[in-house]
């Protein structure tokens, strides 16, 4: 029960003589275990048996241990147990793992409370249905891409697994996990030559946003601007008052800081203050300048925090600003349900692959529709000219227009970005997709008019597993 609900078993106070003192914290196994007792004779003669003798062993300040108290419940046999049953859930694993004849891993690594690198490594494999496990979790010593390799490999030997196996593996994009020469993938490769490597979809997406973010500099100060807002009003809750009096007490949450990786945090964010594209109904854009107004023309505050204010109240009611928030708005409209669907539990690869199509298709529909999506006319700007010495043939003459200049220097710029890197990140295995396209069962009534080329890499990739599979049978 506890392993199955996910709770820690020990607790603050386990010696046996604090059993019967009912408010201390015994841990989770230790109170079921008393709880278990008050129902069953047998087990409640044992445990005051062993309280009793513990409280006089605790009473004896010069008898060192526990003497010859056995109770069967001390950290040791829980310990002991929950060993055996890892070994015996483990050695399932292994036997399905080998009946499957091949599978896939993933491997990820994270520091613990104490500042330790725990490398999980999980294996997918299917029988009868797909099923996916995982098989360890270990202190990571080092994180270079060999070093990765020989963790994993070790772990799979103890648990008598074969790595030539492995068909494939999805890690995230780091350095030593991808990297061509010393990346855990090319170690991976060197044992079994046939797998692929997957960058996790999620990651791959959440790369090509922050990228795309940080491409210019408008949209690199909108998203600064957004950050400092938030950290200037948070930091202090004077400040939050004069955000609460101007929301008339709706509870209305401000907005939170921005993560510099997590681009979901920058997506949340600008939607709560600009609502959604073309429609401002939810936002919060007037409550915020209205606060930084409130607070700049405050008496009560000092002079650096009314001057702060009134800075980013003009940033933020800048034409630029608006714009540039409404664009990015425009992208997410369509990154936001691809990045959802590729967070979910049961994602399909197919129909993931085919949503990014479709976001890029999306996309360049409107990159060069600036004038569509933008109607209102910018504010003319003194036009500054370099000076042209008198040996100068090239006539670079910069945009008269300040809405053109702004189109191909933030628009054209941004969206170029995000349809390039969507399409250089997603297209890796394009031709094992369209492999497996043909496997859908909405195509099958096509099956005698298939492509030349169609199998040949999903044979390609299994006929070392199974030398009876080739492009006919599939």
């Amino acid at each position: 029960m506890i392993g199955k609900r996910g709770l820690s078993y020990r607790g603050a106070n386990e010696a046996a003589y604090t059993l019967d003192n009912n408010s201390l914290d015994h841990g989770n196994l230790l109170e079921i275990l008393m709880l278990i007792s008050k129902f069953d004779p047998i087990l409640n003669n044992h445990v005051q048996k062993c309280i009793d003798k513990s409280k006089k062993i605790h009473k004896n300040k010069n008898t060192k241990g526990r003497d010859d108290l056995v109770s069967f419940f001390s950290k040791t046999t829980a310990n002991v147990i929950i060993e055996g049953i890892t070994k015996l859930i483990k050695q399932k694993i292994s036997e399905e793992i080998n009946q499957a004849n091949f599978f896939t891993i993933q491997i990820d690594t994270t520091q613990d409370i104490n500042v330790v690198d725990q490398c999980s490594i999980i294996v997918r494999y299917v029988n009868n249905q797909v099923h996916e496990q995982v098989v360890s979790i270990v202190n990571c010593k080092s994180g270079k891409g060999k070093d990765m390799h020989e963790l994993v490999s070790n772990e799979l030997n103890k648990l008598n697994i074969d790595i030539t196996k492995c068909i494939g593996n999805s890690t995230d994009g780091a350095a030593n996990m991808q990297g061509q020469y010393k990346g855990f993938t090319k170690w991976l490769t060197d044992d079994a030559p046939k797998q692929l490597h997957v960058w996790c979809y999620a990651h791959v997406l959440n790369l090509v946003i922050s990228d795309v973010t940080q491409k210019t500099n408008e949209s690199i100060s909108l998203f600064s601007l957004l950050n400092k807002v938030a950290v200037f009003v948070r930091e202090s809750y004077l400040r939050m008052n004069f955000w609460k009096n101007t929301t008339e007490g709706k509870n209305i949450s401000f907005i939170s800081t921005l993560g510099e990786i997590r681009w979901w945090s920058k997506e949340k964010s600008l939607r709560k203050v600009f609502g959604s594209l073309n429609d401002s109904q939810n936002s919060i854009f007037v409550q915020i300048c209205q606060t930084l107004f409130n607070i700049s023309t405050s008496e009560s505050m000092n002079s650096d925090t009314r001057f702060n204010a009134n800075v980013y109240l003009q940033m933020l009611i800048k034409f630029d600003t608006i714009i540039t928030a409404q664009l990015f708005l425009l992208i997410f409209k369509s990154t936001t349900p691809l990045s959802n669907y590729l967070q979910t539990s049961r994602m399909d690869l197919l129909q993931s692959y085919k949503m990014v199509e479709n976001t890029i298709k999306t996309l360049k529909d409107v990159s060069r529709k600036f004038i569509d999506v933008v109607e209102e006319d910018f504010k003319e700007t003194r036009i500054k000219r370099k000076p042209k010495f008198h040996d100068e043939i090239i006539n670079d003459t910069p945009y008269d227009c300040s809405k053109k200049k702004y189109e191909i220097n933030v628009y054209n710029i941004t969206l170029d970005t995000v349809i390039e890197s969507l399409e250089n990140r997603f297209s890796k295995h394009k031709e094992m997709y369209i492999d497996f396209e043909w496997l859908h069962p909405t195509n099958f009534k096509l099956i005698n008019n298939l492509p030349e080329n169609v199998m040949n890499k999903i044979a390609e990739l299994l006929t070392d597993f199974s030398p009876n599979i080739d492009k006919k049978i599939l």
